[in-house]
């Protein structure tokens, strides 16, 4: 039994070291100058029928190692189905290393999912959102 709860406390304590040096991408309204969400959110709400911006803010616990950092955007449908909606590049000074933004216009309601990739086509993380109109 000791040995059960040992193990079961061990696993417990490698999913928690391991989310704590895992990439996140953060929606958000605006990005701190050290490079923090401020308001992050996955759930959005947008009352300009022209659309409304979000800024998205990936942070690493290692540098990137690129220039460039590539969002890919995906709808959602009801079943799941992503179909692709556009790209947003963003280029940054590389001394940051280890976090990067793009502010991003969206004018359709919904819920996206977002891929990001380095220069080389490498998965950095993904996250979904939604957006709603009202």
């Amino acid at each position: 039994m000791k040995k059960t709860l040992s193990v079961m406390l061990f696993g417990i304590l490698m999913l928690i070291a391991l989310d704590s040096f895992s990439q996140t991408l953060y929606f958000c309204t605006e990005v701190s100058k050290d490079g923090y969400p401020k308001n992050p959110n996955t759930e959005w709400t947008c009352s300009d029928p022209e659309g409304c911006y979000i800024y998205m803010l990936v942070r690493t616990p290692y540098d990137i190692g690129t220039y460039t950092v590539y969002f890919d955007i995906y709808t959602v449908d009801y079943y799941g189905n992503e179909t692709f909606y556009k790209t947003e590049k963003a280029s940054f000074d590389y001394k940051l290393g280890q976090w990067v933004w793009k502010k991003a216009n969206f004018y359709a309601t919904g819920t996206y999912k977002v891929y990001v990739y380095d220069g080389d086509n490498n998965l950095i993380t993904s996250r979904s959102f939604t957006w709603t109109q009202y």
